[in-house]
């Protein structure tokens, strides 16, 4: 289970319900603004989360 304390959705009507190290399920709740399939959301993580995510060979990395 993913640890709430690395990764938060900026959008409050989302809630992440579930993760593993390639999936992530995500509860959109009423789903106010419509997302779809392939639709970008965007995340805030504090320090820890951030050092995991640049660390791991696993995750895209693209500095705009």
């Amino acid at each position: 289970e993913l640890d709430q304390r690395y990764l938060e959705s900026k959008d409050e009507g989302i809630e992440i319900i579930g993760a593993s190290s390639d999936m992530m399920a995500i509860d959109l709740g009423t789903n106010p603004h419509g997302y779809k399939v392939g639709d970008y959301l965007t995340f805030k993580t504090p320090y820890m989360g951030a050092l995991g995510l640049m660390n791991s060979p696993y995750i895209d990395k693209e500095v705009i």
